[in-house]
Parts: structure tokens; sequence; C-alpha cells
């Protein structure tokens, strides 16, 4: 499903127990080198937190990028499953502009508490 507000992310799940988040904004971009395992560029993050098939994904409306998932993976339950609520690094869908600045920040307070 669609990220809230957002025109360009989606989460998708399925029988193989990955979720994909996508940012459609990024088709055409070329693939880095050796990316080629991570799939193509518009994919930007993969939770391979489950173990079976991926039946329902759902983006919280309160709290960005928070996603609950729910699989199919205990056959031995006879149907039961797990539900995850996670979300990824913010590392992930930040512009690289933010993230540079942000880890440049950290180092001089780390600098700083170290002196």
């Amino acid at each position: 499903g669609w990220l809230p507000e957002s025109r360009t992310h989606f989460g998708s799940g399925g029988e193989d127990a990955l979720i994909y988040i996508w940012d459609t904004a990024r088709c055409g971009m070329p693939m880095a080198r050796g990316d080629e395992e991570g799939g193509p560029p518009e994919v930007i993050f993969r939770h391979a937190g489950h173990r079976g098939s991926v039946q329902d994904l759902q983006w919280n409306p309160k709290d960005p990028w928070c996603m609950a998932s729910v699989s199919e993976d205990a056959s031995w339950a006879q149907g039961g499953g797990t539900l995850q609520i996670w979300r990824p690094n913010d590392f992930v869908y930040r512009s690289d502009e933010e993230c540079i600045k942000e880890v440049d920040k950290l180092q001089t307070d780390l600098r700083g508490a170290t002196e």
C-alpha cells in the first residue's frame, strides 16, 4: 500500500516472505555497481523478517514510516502467523544531504565529548 502523504512511496509483500519499500521517483535511475543483488534503484528497503508469505501490510497513519505486517508462516499451527511492527532506519528514506549533515553533527558531538 501507499505511504500516507507520499505520492512516490509504497510497500509490497508476497509469497517470498519479503516486503519491499519502493520509491517511484527513482524509476529510471541507473543502478550503481554492486547493487544488482539489492534490486532495482526504486527499491529503497527490503524487510526480511517474516518466514512465510506476507498476507497484509499497513502503514501507521499517525507515525510516518512505521508499518505493521502479517505473515502466514507457521504451518504447524494450522494457519497461524506473525504480526510485526517495524520501521526502516530513517537514513533509508531521507535525502543524502540530510544524512550527511546529521552524520557530520554526530561526529562533531563525539569529538567534543572526548576532548
